[in-house]
């Protein structure tokens, strides 16, 4: 008798980017590269090679300087056939300027002002929060911002608990980092995921991929691209780079303690379900 596939009950797949790269406020220097930071993301989870597990790219206005107005539009309330349920998974990709007034962080958009957060951009906690009301167990959140690791925690403060299959992966928690940061060590790892050589067989992931083994990938990239901008005269991520991690569970979807590499100073991990480091981190 077949084993039930894991991914049995999904009967539909989202990618969402939210990406701002112009901006009015002078501020905050343009980011062209968000554009391409998208379309690496869509080419992998979008990929029509994929097959059922291809995802679809949902709601493409927010892909290019969103309005607060949109983003809402697409995510707080959006219309009841395309709201989000437990028989869906979906990836949402956040890149963008970002700051943290000292309470909350926030996502910044093309008519932003930074001396008024409030009432110009979007407070990131508050998407999150939004999309636990979606009832959607299967999530991928990946905020490749300034400052996102506070974002992170804020989402961990919600009074509504995660779903234990949700990841949220964030950068730099309470220093700047380079925009695009992330995406980069995600798109490392893809290519050593399909490189002609053979690396990445040694994951042995099937159709899907371990957690574990993708979070400890994205660290080793992480670490690396650390250590080469201190060598350069300055620092891609100051402060810690934290994997919010809400016990992923299942076949293939275990949780293990991180790799050595994971609490290292340069540039850790943090492993997160009610905002307390792991062990010996």
């Amino acid at each position: 008798m077949n084993a039930r596939p894991v991914d049995a009950e999904i009967l539909r797949r989202h990618f969402v980017a939210i990406a701002t790269c112009e901006y009015d406020d002078t501020g905050l220097k343009p980011l062209p590269g968000a554009v391409d930071e998208v379309a690496a993301l869509s080419k992998w989870l979008c990929d029509e090679t994929l097959g059922a597990r291809r995802f679809a790219v949902q709601y493409p206005q927010l892909a290019r300087n969103p309005t607060k107005q949109q983003i809402r539009d697409a995510l707080e309330d959006p219309e009841p056939t395309r709201r989000w349920r437990r028989t869906d998974a979906a990836v949402l990709f956040v890149s963008g300027h970002g700051i943290d007034n000292g309470n909350a962080h926030f996502i910044m958009l093309k008519d932003s002002d930074t001396s008024r957060p409030l009432a110009t951009a979007v407070k990131t906690a508050d998407v999150v929060g939004w999309l636990t009301e979606t009832k959607i167990d299967h999530l991928l959140v990946i905020m490749d911002m300034c400052y996102a690791g506070q974002a992170a925690i804020d989402t961990v403060r919600l009074s509504v608990q995660f779903p234990d299959t949700w990841l949220v992966l964030a950068t730099a928690t309470k220093e700047p980092a380079r925009t695009g940061v992330l995406t980069s060590a995600v798109r490392q790892f893809l290519d050593k995921l399909n490189s002609p050589d053979g690396t990445g067989q040694q994951f042995n992931h099937g159709p899907y991929l371990r957690v574990d083994d993708f979070l400890g990938e994205i660290q080793v990239s992480l670490k690396a691209a650390s250590q080469r901008s201190c060598n350069r005269g300055f620092l891609i991520s100051k402060g810690p780079v934290s994997a919010c991690r809400i016990r992923c569970t299942g076949p293939r979807m275990t949780s293990r303690s991180p790799p050595p590499d994971a609490t290292s100073r340069c540039s850790q991990l943090i492993w997160m379900r009610t905002g307390a480091r792991a062990p010996g981190a």
